[in-house]
């Protein structure tokens, strides 16, 4: 299935360039795993992921309660900031435990790296939206994609697996035809059955531009990054961040 398009939500343009951030421990596991991790997103540090807004709680009947609480365990999220240039914020954020490095890519590419996946993957950026007047949504994936306003700074474009196949393996012995909801009991096995992530497959080379390293870091960890992708055979130009770097 690979990469899916939806009516409702953005996917930006193929030559769209993105980053993700990530310390040098999260560096080291995508190498060696060769994937992608995608967290489900309850699991993120927003408490209001793939969650209702405040003006949904007000419209929605309490029953619809379930239906967040599927949207925001079953579906997994794999998050990058779209823009030409670096962040200095999004250093400073993800720089908070280390050696901090970005790879960089294109909208193109992690559609490339997913064309062989067998559950769709949806991309597209995040709406910041005013968490008590937005318009309600009817749509789950929109649940997703979207922030407060309070995010604006991350400029965010977001890959989105909603685990269908995962949903109806719990819910297959649910009889839909009797117009009752499912069991309360079958809400909790989603919350401890579905797994916290997902590793996906990725051909490097082909998601990678290429790689940059943190702004405060020291030289050598420029170096030893080199050493890394070189270990791992992993052929990219690391640049070393400038924006810190005095002016005459």
């Amino acid at each position: 299935m690979s990469y899916e398009t939806h009516n409702e939500l953005i996917t930006p343009p193929d030559d769209v360039v993105v980053w993700r951030y990530m310390d040098i421990a999260k560096f080291l596991r995508l190498l060696e795993m060769q994937s992608l991790w995608f967290s489900r997103a309850d699991c993120l540090e927003d408490p209001r992921e793939a969650g209702m807004t405040d003006s949904e709680r007000e419209r929605f009947d309490v029953a619809s309660r379930p239906a967040e609480l599927l949207a925001r365990t079953t579906n997994f999220l794999c998050c990058w900031r779209a823009g030409n240039d670096e962040s200095m914020a999004m250093w400073d954020i993800y720089g908070k435990g280390g050696a901090t490095v970005a790879i960089k890519s294109t909208i193109g590419r992690l559609k490339e790296v997913v064309a062989t996946l067998s559950r769709p993957v949806f991309i597209a950026e995040v709406r910041y939206v005013d968490w008590q007047q937005t318009p309600p949504a009817y749509n789950m994936l929109v649940w997703c994609v979207r922030k407060a306003l309070s995010y604006r700074h991350e400029s965010e474009v977001r890959m989105v697996i909603w685990a269908q196949d995962i949903v109806e393996k719990i819910f297959d012995k649910w009889d839909a035809s009797q117009n009752e909801a499912p069991p309360k009991s079958s809400f909790a096995e989603v919350r401890t059955t579905v797994p916290l992530g997902l590793d996906i497959p990725v051909d490097l080379d082909k998601l990678i531009t290429e790689v940059a390293v943190g702004p405060r870091e020291p030289s050598w960890i420029g170096v030893l990054v080199q050493d890394i992708l070189q270990r791992y055979r992993v052929q990219k130009p690391v640049v070393i961040s400038d924006l810190l770097k005095p002016r005459p």
